[in-house]
């Protein structure tokens, strides 16, 4: 499935300019998280963003479908199409759920209150950005 995002990747500086609500980033600060740990969740955020926000792209990789393409296609290429039609659910609609439940997260630790668990930090880096930490 890494090689599907490639397309993906070569969009990375328009998802790097996607707007997102103020508001997480003042409440991330609230948390009295370090500056850069906040800009490395903000920039997944906005790439979990950008991917959410997608509109008519294959559901395989990721690319803009073409205007010449077909209403009922949801691929590029019949190379695509297999891989959508082997998998139990589309890669991209896979990562637009797992995108969304990111998301979620971010913008609910940022709603929390400052004095809630200040000690707590629930991301820690791993080596593919930051990971969110379920804590019982």
């Amino acid at each position: 499935m890494n090689l599907l995002l490639f397309p993906l990747l070569l969009q990375i500086g328009k998802a790097g300019n996607t707007k997102i609500n103020p508001q997480i980033v003042k409440g991330l600060a609230k948390r009295k998280i370090d500056p850069t740990t906040i800009n490395s969740i903000i920039f997944q955020y906005r790439m979990w963003a950008y991917i959410l926000e997608l509109e008519n792209y294959c559901y395989s990789c990721g690319t803009t479908l073409s205007p010449e393409s077909k209403s009922t296609t949801d691929t590029c290429s019949p190379r695509c199409h297999k891989v959508v039609k082997r998998s139990e659910m589309a890669p991209m609609e896979f990562l637009k759920k797992e995108a969304l439940k990111r998301m979620k997260i971010v913008e609910e630790f940022s709603k929390k209150p400052s004095d809630e668990n200040t000690n707590e930090f629930p991301w820690h880096l791993v080596n593919d950005g930051w990971k969110y930490a379920l804590h019982n």
